[in-house]
């Protein structure tokens, strides 16, 4: 994204955590549960499939 998401998520002082590996995604969905906040996952995909 043209924007930094979750560096903007994680100012506010929610979880923010980019990801660009699909086997990183399980691991970020478990440290944002175990934050206990709000968390915003900037999840970046491939858009030529």
């Amino acid at each position: 994204t043209p924007f930094d998401v979750a560096g903007i998520a994680s100012s506010m002082g929610v979880h923010g955590e980019r990801i660009t590996d699909p086997a990183e995604i399980a691991p970020a969905v478990k440290r944002a549960v175990a934050s206990g906040k709000p968390a915003v996952l900037d999840i970046v995909i491939d858009g030529s499939l």
